[in-house]
C-alpha cells in the first residue's frame, strides 16, 4: 500500500506527545461505545439508538467471525519490540497467544492477552461508526473526528495494526451501519401497516360470532343491546 509500517511507529516512538495523544484515543474505545447510547437516548432519537446498537452488534459479530477463522498475527509478532523506546503496543496480540488459540483443550493465559481481532481492527470500526452515527451533532461531530482520527493512528501504532486492518475495519463500519438502517427501517415499515389488516380472517370471522352470541344470549334474556 505504499506504506511502511515500522517507518510510521518508530517515527511516533521519537515523539513522547504524539504518543501519548494516540495511545489515550486508543483507550478512549470503551466511552466512544457508550457515547451515542447516552446521546441518542437523551435526544430521544430512538431510530437512531437502534441503528447504532444494530450496527454495532452487526459490526462485532462479523469481527469475531472473521478472527476466530482466521487469528493472523499483526507485524509486531515479526519485529522485536525492545527496539522501541516508549512503544508498549498494548492492544497487539503476541504470538504466543495466537499460538495456544490453535491448540487442543481449553485456553490458559498466565498474563494480560492482547487484542485477539487482528483483521479487522474493531477499535477502526469503532472510530468510523461512532462519528458516523453522531454526525448530525455539529460540534461533537467535529470533536468526534479529531479524536477518531487520533484513535486510527493509534490502531496502528498502539494495536499494532496493518494499514489493512484499519481499513477493513472501517469498511467494516459503514456496511454494518448501511445494512443496519435497512433493517430498522423494514421494522418500523412493517409496524406501520394496519393492524386491521394484519389479522387473520379468520380471528376476525370469530369475533363476528362471538358478537352474534353475546346478541343473542342478551335478547333471549331481555337485557338491552348496546348498538
Amino acid at each position: 500500500m505504499g506504506l511502511h509500517w515500522v517507518e510510521v511507529v518508530s517515527w511516533v516512538d521519537q515523539h513522547a506527545a504524539v504518543h501519548r495523544v494516540l495511545h489515550w484515543a486508543y483507550d478512549s474505545l470503551s466511552l466512544q461505545i457508550a457515547l451515542p447510547v447516552v446521546v441518542l437516548g437523551l435526544s430521544n432519537r430512538m431510530r437512531e439508538l437502534r441503528i447504532f446498537i444494530a450496527a454495532f452488534a452487526l459490526a462485532l459479530t462479523i469481527t469475531i467471525v472473521i478472527s476466530a477463522l482466521m487469528p493472523a498475527g499483526g507485524p509486531i509478532t515479526l519485529i522485536d519490540p525492545d527496539r522501541f523506546a516508549i512503544m508498549r503496543f498494548t492492544g497487539a496480540t503476541p504470538l504466543e497467544h495466537l499460538a495456544r488459540l490453535r491448540e487442543p483443550g481449553p485456553l490458559t493465559l498466565t498474563d494480560a492477552p492482547g487484542g485477539i481481532a487482528t483483521f479487522p481492527s474493531f477499535h477502526a470500526a469503532v472510530a468510523v461508526l461512532v462519528p458516523l452515527t453522531l454526525r448530525r451533532y455539529g460540534g461533537l461531530f467535529i470533536g468526534l473526528l479529531v479524536l477518531d482520527a487520533a484513535m486510527l493512528g493509534g490502531t496502528i501504532t498502539e494495536g499494532a495494526h496493518y494499514f489493512c486492518d484499519a481499513i477493513a475495519g472501517g469498511c467494516l463500519a459503514v456496511l454494518a451501519h448501511v445494512a443496519a438502517a435497512h433493517l430498522v427501517a423494514f421494522e418500523l415499515a412493517g409496524r406501520c401497516r394496519s393492524p386491521q389488516s394484519d389479522r387473520p380472517e379468520s380471528a376476525v370471522a370469530g369475533g363476528r360470532t362471538e358478537i352474534r352470541e353475546r346478541t343473542f344470549a342478551a335478547r333471549s334474556s331481555g337485557e338491552p343491546v348496546a348498538s
